[in-house]
């Protein structure tokens, strides 16, 4: 016979008993494309053109019976403990996927402070907030707006939150102060002075920190009023124009 490598022996040994080249492939953990170059050299080595030829002419030089099927139960035992790892590993996955989509759900849905909830934003320099405060006479002036009337809020003692501000007015005004009051108009907090000695058309900006003392009595959202106010009394009514504010629950 025609002197062959140790590997196309190899391959010839376990073609003679019937091994497919898929399974012989995995049987030696190379590629099926190997496999049939090998197989390719073989033919041309023994002077053969396919595996009739080569069954019929080299045939009877192995034994093709329990080692064909030794060969063939152990590639289908490979076979089985590949696709057994991989569903292993896809169950692994599967469940860390689990886990995490279940964090993800608790967090987004019940830990997660929703900014939507605790922060609203009133003013913009491309929407400004423009009030005329109404007539306090003999204190002053003010306006109530409603800040978090679709978010669900309540103003609650202990709460504190950050008003953020940038505002210009039409006259002088020497004192412009904020607090919250509930449905009734009472007090929720004390007040907070966002300006003092303010000059009519000049900008200013900041902010201040509201603390709130005493829960809502109503729990509607509604119910929670920003008052705006300012001190003293004036002969003219104060226009305000806010470019800038926001108010976030901390």
């Amino acid at each position: 016979m025609t002197k062959l490598t140790s590997r196309e022996q190899e391959i010839l040994d376990l073609l003679l008993i019937g091994i497919t080249p898929k399974d012989i492939a995995n049987k030696l953990s190379i590629s099926y494309h190997t496999v049939d170059f090998y197989r390719t050299k073989l033919y041309q080595k023994l002077g053969v053109h396919n595996i009739q030829e080569l069954m019929a002419k080299h045939g009877g030089t192995v034994n093709s019976g329990e080692t064909a099927n030794s060969i063939k139960s152990d590639v289908s035992s490979n076979n089985r403990n590949f696709f057994s790892q991989v569903r292993f590993k896809m169950l692994i996955l599967a469940g860390i996927l689990i886990v995490a989509a279940s964090i993800l759900f608790v967090w987004y849905f019940f830990l997660k402070p929703s900014a939507s909830i605790y922060s609203v934003s009133l003013a913009s320099v491309e929407n400004p907030f423009v009030i005329t405060l109404g007539d306090n006479e003999p204190w002053g002036y003010f306006m109530s707006i409603n800040p978090f009337s679709n978010k669900k809020v309540r103003i609650t003692e202990g709460d504190n939150y950050t008003l953020s501000f940038s505002f210009s007015a039409n006259i002088d005004i020497e004192l412009l102060y904020v607090y919250f009051a509930d449905i009734n108009y009472n007090r929720l907090s004390s007040n907070s002075h966002l300006k003092g000695s303010i000059q009519a058309n000049n900008e200013y900006n900041g902010l201040v920190t509201i603390i709130v003392n005493k829960t809502a009595s109503s729990k509607e959202p509604n119910a929670n009023h920003l008052i705006i106010c300012t001190f003293p009394y004036t002969n003219e009514q104060p226009t305000i124009t806010f470019t800038r504010l926001e108010l976030i629950k901390n």
